[in-house]
């Protein structure tokens, strides 16, 4: 079950101390023995190349614990056997590549597992762009140019809303 045990203790504090504000924060080792680790993932990923240095073919494989599976949020969140927080920032690209496949095997280990501020594009986002700029060195083609033609058309006017 997805549980924060610095929460937990907090508020077994906070309920000793009514009306007094409690701030905790677990020293490296409490936080070593007590909390959860990010699930450790391995990436594979074959990429076949066209003569223009624009890749025709992405084949992506993600190995790594699942943060939901056995949770309430399995069912919502694992489908067809893969969970989505283990390959967005891949599966959900905004790169238009031909022939592009992403897939996912979650082995079950005996470590506890928990999101820490980020979740799949910690990892998916730097094994992507890192072959993303590999990509357009082989080229010989500017990375900023290299990916503005491999957005897909709806991306490339893409503008931040202001705030």
């Amino acid at each position: 079950m997805i549980d924060s045990h610095v929460q937990r203790e907090a508020a077994v504090i906070a309920k000793r101390l009514r009306g007094t504000p409690v701030k905790l924060v677990w020293t490296r080792e409490d936080d070593v023995r007590g909390g959860y680790y990010r699930p450790m993932h391995a990436h594979r990923v074959e990429i076949g190349v066209g003569p223009d240095g624009m890749p025709e073919a992405w084949r992506h494989v993600v190995v790594g614990q699942s943060l939901v599976a056995g949770t309430p949020f399995a069912a919502m969140m694992i489908k067809n056997g893969v969970d989505q927080t283990t390959v967005e920032g891949v599966a959900d690209t905004n790169y238009s590549i031909p022939n592009f496949h992403v897939s996912a095997h979650h082995p079950t280990i005996n470590v506890p597992v928990l999101w820490w501020r980020s979740v799949g594009n910690t990892h998916t986002a730097f094994v992507m762009e890192t072959l993303i700029d590999e990509l357009a060195t082989r080229a010989k083609i500017d990375p900023i140019a290299y990916r503005r033609k491999l957005l897909k058309p709806d991306a490339r006017n893409y503008e931040p809303r202001s705030i």
